[in-house]
Formats: structure tokens, sequence, C-alpha cells
């Protein structure tokens, strides 16, 4: 009884209800729970989640349509700071003639090589790969040093101009 009355006190003192103390112990149940049955838990999930597909890709298509505006705005913001951050970790400055204003860098592909890497990787990626330091095929120059590298590699496509 005297145990129960000092946690009660204490309780008290921390400001937490019999609610909160309830809350605690199942929460800490859950956990214990799933950590002695974690592949029963992950079997049981997967079960679900195969017998509901059509119902979860309805609830995704609703989701997607009532906020596509928000949903595209964060994705568009979130790339842009990986672009940024991507930016920073090359230098900032065209690699060719130093050239450094923000509005003008671009990722070129030093093998010539970007239209493949595009369509298996998403920007967001070639960004974070960019940003971590996992690319060495990539370098950053300025709209003028990209384009001209890409004439001098045939790159765009038609025939070389002789005047």
């Amino acid at each position: 009884l005297r145990i129960r009355s000092k946690q009660r006190a204490h309780d008290e003192d921390i400001g937490m209800t019999i609610h909160d103390r309830y809350e605690n112990a199942s929460l800490n149940y859950q956990q214990r729970y799933y950590k002695r049955n974690k592949e029963l838990v992950k079997r049981k999930m997967y079960a679900w989640h195969e017998s509901h597909k059509p119902q979860i890709a309805a609830m995704k298509a609703e989701h997607y349509s009532e906020n596509r505006s928000r949903i595209l705005a964060n994705a568009k913001a979130r790339n842009d700071k990986m672009r940024f951050d991507a930016i920073k970790a090359l230098g900032s400055v065209c690699v060719r003639c130093g050239f450094s204003d923000e509005r003008a860098p671009q990722f070129n592909h030093i093998n010539g090589d970007g239209f493949k890497d595009r369509r298996v990787n998403k920007q967001y990626r070639i960004y974070k790969d960019v940003a971590d330091g996992k690319r060495g095929d990539i370098e950053l120059t300025c709209a003028n040093c990209n384009t001209i590298h890409a004439r001098e590699n045939r790159l765009l496509g038609g025939k070389k101009r002789i005047r």
C-alpha cells in the first residue's frame, strides 16, 4: 500500500494522470509484444496489405487528389533544397570558366550519359548522391559551358556546324 501511495504522489508531482499511466503501460506492452513476436506481426501485416490492395490504392488516390497541390509544393521544396545542397557540395562555381551566378549552374555528366541517368534515377536521387559525394561523374558547369561541352561531344544531336 505504501508503494502505491508513493507512486501516486510521484505521479501527481510530475502531473501524470491515471490515464497517462495506462497509456504508457499500454505502449510498453505493445513494444514488448512486437519485440517478442516480430515475425508473426510482419506476416499478419503483409497478409492484411495483400488482401486490401484495392482499398489501399483507392485511399491513396483519394488522398493525392485532395492534397495534390500541397504534395507537389512539398516535393518541389524538397527537390530545390537538395539541388542547392548538391551545388554547394560541388563548390558553387563553374569548373570550366569560374562563373558563379546562382541562376546558371547545371550538372554536367562528364561521360555524356545524362539522358540515361535521368531515365533510371529521379532528379532528387541524383542531387542527393552528388550532395553526399557519391557521384564522381558529375561536375558543376554554367549553362554556357554545359552547352559547349554537349556540342563539342555531339551530345545534343544534329550535325557539327562549321563556319
